[in-house]
């Protein structure tokens, strides 16, 4: 209901409607729940804030108008015009509590209208998501060939894949919007992170954070069962690998008591080394290389989905689909951790392979 103040001025009306397109954030300011800097916020870290303003023809009161009818009249011209629905009670109901049987009636019609709202969202963020992603393949000018059937939703079940660069997830969901499990990144690419992948159920971690670990495995576990979720895609080897080697699986993706879908990736050299150095190299600077070669070439295989055999462990489960992985994308298996490449070796065990080497040199010079 709109208050009969501004309708008692003896003076022209003119009526403006304005109608938000709920497409990709709502404009809606809930001042109880949140602040205005925290709303701007929000609409400043949102794809863009769509919406329509109708300036409409002005009005004057009629004979024998009151104030109130005057602003009924008013009130359907822009209702009318921005398609809204007209309600008979004031805007300061919000702030009064509802009677427990409207409240009752009122919560299952919202729950039906808001399940199915989520669901139009969900398949527009899916969809955005893959057609950014087609556009850093595009400027890469990347020629990537896919084999296999293409990934569905459905429940228990999770993909794995071996892991060259931060790119690999790139190239995977411009195809599927897959649910990633993925470090959380400082700068720009925690932007994306926090603001779009979001949107696609991406799960982050920090490994400085002991308590993470507890954290995702229990987010893993729910996410799995979840029958509308996207499909969850990890990187088992926790790490980036040159593409000529895969490293040592990490147990816990297989140990999630559902179906696993091996991804191959395979990145051809011949314009480009798809491999990124996060130790030598900042992700920026990294696509920039990419950017700016002729190519980058990758194929991509979907194999067939495997599931624990009986008696097997998780860590032969892990070594049984690394195999299929190293053999389809022609990667040599190493038996040590990604990790490794992190950590400085013993000097115990540098001292041995120098007595070693200065044993084989001596030997050879005796023999001369």
């Amino acid at each position: 209901m709109f208050k009969k103040g501004a309708f008692e001025l003896d003076c022209t009306v003119c009526p403006i409607a304005i109608k938000y397109n709920k497409i990709f954030v709502d404009a809606f300011w809930n001042s109880r729940k949140q602040s205005f800097t925290m709303h701007l916020l929000q609409l400043m870290t949102s794809w863009a804030v769509v919406c329509e303003v109708w300036y409409l023809e002005p009005q004057t009161i009629r004979l024998g108008e009151t104030a109130i009818e005057f602003a009924e009249r008013v009130r359907d011209m822009i209702s009318h015009r921005a398609g809204l629905k007209k309600v008979p009670w004031d805007g300061y109901l919000k702030y009064s509590r509802p009677s427990s049987k409207h409240s009752e009636r009122n919560s299952k019609i919202s729950s039906d209208l808001s399940w199915k709202s989520l669901l139009a969202v969900a398949e527009i963020g899916r969809v955005l998501v893959e057609m950014i992603c087609s556009f850093f393949v595009a400027s890469w000018t990347g020629v990537v060939r896919y084999h296999g059937p293409r990934p569905s939703i459905r429940p228990k079940q999770v993909y794995v894949a071996n892991h060259t660069s931060m790119i690999d997830f790139i190239v995977l969901e411009q195809m599927t919007a897959f649910a990633v499990i993925m470090q959380k990144h400082p700068g720009w690419v925690g932007l994306l992170q926090s603001t779009i992948l979001e949107s696609v159920g991406c799960i982050w971690f920090n490994r400085s954070e002991a308590k993470d670990r507890e954290i995702v495995a229990r987010k893993l576990r729910n996410h799995v069962q979840g029958t509308d979720n996207n499909p969850l895609l990890i990187f088992p080897e926790g790490t980036c690998v040159n593409n000529n080697y895969t490293v040592m699986f990490k147990k816990g993706a297989f140990e999630l008591d559902c179906t696993v879908c091996p991804i191959a990736i395979k990145y051809n050299k011949i314009f480009v080394d798809a491999f990124w150095n996060s130790r030598k190299q900042s992700f920026t600077m990294h696509l920039l290389q990419l950017m700016t070669s002729w190519a980058v070439v990758c194929e991509v295989w979907y194999l067939e989905p495997q599931t624990i055999r009986p008696g097997e462990t998780a860590i032969e489960f892990a070594e049984r689909v690394r195999d299929m992985i190293s053999h389809r994308a022609g990667l040599k298996k190493v038996p040590w951790d990604g990790y490794l490449k992190y950590s400085r070796p013993s000097s115990k065990h540098s001292e041995r392979k120098q007595q070693s080497f200065a044993e084989s040199i001596l030997a050879r010079l005796e023999d001369k």
